[in-house]
């Protein structure tokens, strides 16, 4: 009878274990697809709180009426000012700038990318070989620079592109380019002093673009005439949004703007790059 009793007390135990441990696997998988569902549900909410900074940037684009900000501002210049917006549960910060202004990476020869990545913070044989590789991906031959890269050096790279030999349709085809990452092209050499999400100053995003007017380094553009609102110019927004640790959206447009019509902009392209 006692050996019966303790087979059953066993059985009773083991299957109160069983029990226990199924809840807690059950517990574990409802909170990670809990925290998957609620990770969605927060980035499709700051997506579309960054997408509308954006409509709230081509709102205020030339027009010196509108209605002021939480900050007390009428007017955003095209000026690298970061613009702050509260929607439930998410902030939005915004920067607005000149895109002509920017140096065009397609029309750089390689001693001005060269000068180009030195004032970003590069030096010596990194800017020297950053500045033949970007070159190289852009020119039509084959034949690579002393420090350049052609179809050759990419497959001994292992990379599974190959330079472009064509310009640049987008800023971001940058990160094509073996040397090239996300910290050079973002957050740059130097640290920013922008909110986190935004790019740095010193980011190859910031410095480069491909519509911008400018071809040499040492060119230098009325100042007053780049934060100013130009009829015709192109500008670049980007808008991040923030709506709790797992929601985090960044979105960037350049658009066309074009006073006297209906709407007074005109977007060429917008992209979500985080």
């Amino acid at each position: 009878m006692f050996s019966k009793r303790g087979v059953i007390l066993i059985a009773c135990i083991w299957i109160c274990t069983l029990v226990v441990w199924l809840g807690i696997n059950s517990a574990i998988l409802f909170r990670y697809k809990f925290a998957d569902s609620a990770s969605a549900v927060l980035k499709t909410r700051s997506f579309y709180a960054a997408l509308g900074g954006v409509m709230e940037a081509l709102a205020r684009m030339g027009n010196q009426q509108a209605s002021p900000d939480s900050n007390g501002e009428n007017q955003w210049m095209p000026d690298e000012k970061v613009h702050k917006i509260e929607y439930t549960r998410c902030k939005v910060y915004l920067i607005l700038e000149s895109e002509e202004s920017k140096l065009n990476i397609n029309k750089l020869p390689p001693d001005q990318l060269q000068k180009a990545f030195e004032k970003i913070g590069l030096s010596g044989e990194p800017a020297a070989v950053l500045s033949d590789r970007v070159a190289d991906f852009i020119d039509a031959d084959d034949i690579p620079k002393s420090n350049g890269a052609e179809k050759d050096e990419y497959e001994q790279m292992g990379l599974t592109h190959l330079p472009y030999n064509a310009p640049l349709t987008n800023i971001e085809e940058l990160l094509l380019v073996p040397g090239i990452d996300w910290n050079l092209f973002w957050k740059g050499p130097k640290p920013g002093k922008r909110f986190a999400l935004l790019p740095s100053r010193n980011s190859l995003f910031e410095f480069f673009s491909v519509y911008g007017k400018r071809t040499t380094v040492s060119q230098s553009d009325n100042e007053d005439e780049i934060r100013n609102w130009k009829n015709g110019e192109l500008y670049r927004i980007v808008s991040a949004a923030s709506c709790g640790d797992y929601g985090k959206v960044v979105l960037y447009c350049i658009v066309k703007l074009q006073l006297g019509q209906i709407p007074h902009y005109k977007i060429e392209r917008i992209k979500e790059i985080i």
